[in-house]
């Protein structure tokens, strides 16, 4: 029951914050394309799962350890 809980809860601004930063560096290091850093800005908008969120962050991060 927790793991199913967890897998819907939304991401908290917190969350945001610490991908926005990653999704910064990339773009700024070419490694994200601007239309894909507008594709992150609306899902981010719209509001993300937990879950999801996690699982870009983690593509982020191998995007960045690659550079």
């Amino acid at each position: 029951q927790a793991k199913k809980s967890q897998e819907q809860a939304m991401a908290r601004s917190t969350d945001y914050k610490r991908l926005d930063e990653k999704v910064n560096t990339a773009v700024k290091s070419k490694l994200i394309s601007k239309d894909k850093h507008l594709s992150y800005k609306k899902l981010r908008s719209e509001g993300m799962l937990l879950v999801d969120l996690v699982e870009m962050e983690k593509r982020i991060d191998k995007m960045l350890e690659g550079k």
